[in-house]
């Protein structure tokens, strides 16, 4: 008997056209479809009225495809269909920025035109009409022009946020003509820069000078230069196409950098700022296809800063990792081969510490031992390369990035092995010498932090060593509560690490707070009851770790012991 007359053939009505259900994609059942449109293909659905292409070949290739399914549909119902149990083993594709932006980009294909006429000017700054009163903010033309080249010479060296061509192209123009001559971006860039240098750095003696002769405060200026940006580039929010300046991401990337420098509490909200905006002005992720790739480099300071908060502060990432590790810096970004390779190790070094963190939050206890060795092998080829380029470096740059990698370096290797001090030492194997590792890198990044004070003075890195080495002392007392034996000399190290932290300045409660830790770290090590200081505030006699975990903020991103 035939197979027809034994079968009872149903014939569903599918929803998606042929394309779509060939690809296995959701069609949205337009006619023609937004897939096939964009394909630029005939767009043909079975459904006999609805049909868009009525072609005999298109019918044909209806007809067969409605049969098949049915016969397919009545011999293996009780089947399940081997596409479906390859999808249950697969895992989540990592999601990033990337990816968001490629889902948008569907959606937005009617705007493709204008989307190109404006990615095409991206780098066009826009002038904005300034208030009347802001040329007041600037000092004399030498103490701007001190600064501004203080800041040229630090931090724009680690951190590149501003074009130092165009930013010595405006002090040259103020000096030849006075400020009326400048644009009006280039009045927001120079009062960016001032204000920062006069609030994050020791001002140069010039300057110092100039303020004590007419009794003004680099710290007041500073802030009534940032009070003034603020108000001036966040009314932009509803001026259309000024949301995106370049100039105001340049400004948001600044206040970012100081809330990493600075900031103890809570999340980097101008980072967020940053990235925000980023993908307004410039692309966010680097592709070879691209033909105005300006302002990538931009990108990569901010991936570079969200890293960084990642990795020293325990704090949650704004940028993907997966974006961060395609995103490498390219030649023709840096002035010089110095400045690429220290960006080239440093991005190396961050996409690990990314990669080691993830897999902390997402493996298995025993999955993570079997890694170690991996993750250990890659940091010590990254320091291999860090003391074959920069060992013996003799400029004032060069030498604090060596340093900064190093601290970078040994922060990551404490990272590493600090999520075991959350294990029972019953179950753990190699106790011992997981300790032992996590010990030396904690007492590396004290050392560096210590020995190399003068270099992240003059960069601004102090705060983020000292904080570094806080949390570090804190780990090794742990790992004596845990039985491990610590050496000799880490009595020493916390009176070095003591000091440092007495030149940071302080603000709040934060001062009392750290004294307070010191005290309970020495008496963990020394082994004698601790005689804190006095304190108004209770808790800190009572509760050691909660006065950490105040300053901090991190209760649930730092790795306490049970």
């Amino acid at each position: 008997m035939p197979a027809s007359s034994t079968l009872k053939i149903r014939r569903r009505t599918p929803k998606s056209c042929l394309n779509c259900r060939r690809r296995k994609l959701k069609c949205d059942r337009q006619h023609p479809c937004s897939r096939c449109k964009e394909r630029s293909e005939r767009c043909v659905y079975a459904e006999g009225s609805e049909i868009e292409d009525g072609s005999p070949e298109a019918n044909d290739q209806l007809q067969r495809t409605v049969t098949r399914e049915a016969v397919n549909s009545a011999t293996n119902v009780n089947k399940k269909p081997p596409e479906v149990f390859e999808i249950t083993q697969k895992k989540f594709e990592f999601y990033g920025w990337k990816t968001f932006l490629e889902l948008i980009g569907r959606k937005k294909q009617d705007h493709k035109t204008a989307n190109q006429i404006y990615l095409m000017g991206r780098n066009i700054r826009l002038s904005v009409a300034l208030p009347e009163d802001i040329l007041s903010l600037f000092p004399p033309y030498f103490v701007s022009k001190a600064l501004v080249q203080r800041f040229l010479d630090t931090t724009n060296e680690l951190f590149p946020i501003f074009y130092r061509s165009e930013i010595e192209n405006f002090l040259m123009s103020i000096q030849a003509f006075g400020l009326d001559s400048i644009s009006s971006d280039g009045i927001l860039l120079l009062l960016c820069i001032i204000g920062h240098v006069l609030e994050v750095t020791d001002p140069p003696l010039e300057a110092k000078e100039d303020f004590a002769s007419v009794d003004c405060n680099p710290v007041d200026l500073s802030d009534l230069i940032r009070k003034k940006l603020d108000e001036i580039f966040f009314s932009f929010d509803n001026c259309q196409g000024s949301v995106g300046n370049l100039t105001r991401v340049q400004y948001c990337i600044v206040q970012a950098l100081y809330n990493l420098q600075k900031q103890i509490k809570g999340f980097n909200v101008a980072l967020c700022h940053c990235i925000n905006l980023s993908t307004r002005v410039s692309p966010i992720y680097q592709l070879d296809t691209v033909a105005n790739e300006v302002n990538t480099d931009l990108w990569l300071t901010i991936c570079e800063i969200d890293a960084m908060e990642h990795i020293f502060k325990s704090k949650n990432s704004w940028v993907q990792r997966d974006v961060f590790g395609r995103l490498q810096p390219r030649r023709d970004f840096f002035s010089d081969e110095k400045t690429f390779q220290y960006h080239s190790l440093l991005g190396k070094l961050l996409n690990c510490g990314l990669d080691i963190q993830k897999a902390v939050h997402t493996l298995t206890i025993q999955e993570y031992l079997q890694k170690l060795d991996e993750f250990d092998v890659n940091l010590s080829l990254i320091l291999t390369s860090i003391e074959s380029l920069f060992f013996g470096v003799n400029d004032t740059a060069n030498t604090c990035r060596y340093d900064f990698l190093r601290l970078i370096f040994w922060t990551i290797r404490k990272n590493l092995y600090q999520c075991f001090l959350t294990v029972e030492h019953d179950n753990l194997p190699e106790l011992n010498q997981i300790f032992e590792k996590l010990t030396i890198a904690c007492l590396q990044a004290c050392r560096i932090a210590t020995g190399s004070s003068e270099s992240f003075i003059r960069f601004d890195l102090l705060r983020i060593a000292s904080l570094e080495s806080i949390t570090c002392l804190l780990i090794i007392s742990f790992c004596q509560e845990r039985g491990f034996k610590l050496p000799d000399n880490c009595i020493e190290v916390v009176y070095d690490v003591k000091h440092l932290n007495s030149i940071v300045d302080k603000e709040d409660h934060t001062s009392e707070g750290f004294e307070f830790v010191f005290d309970f770290i020495l008496s963990t090590l020394e082994s004698y009851p601790s005689k804190p200081p006095d304190m108004e505030s209770e808790h800190f006699l009572e509760d050691p770790l909660r006065v950490f975990s105040d300053l901090f903020s991190i209760q649930s991103h730092f790795f306490f012991p049970h």
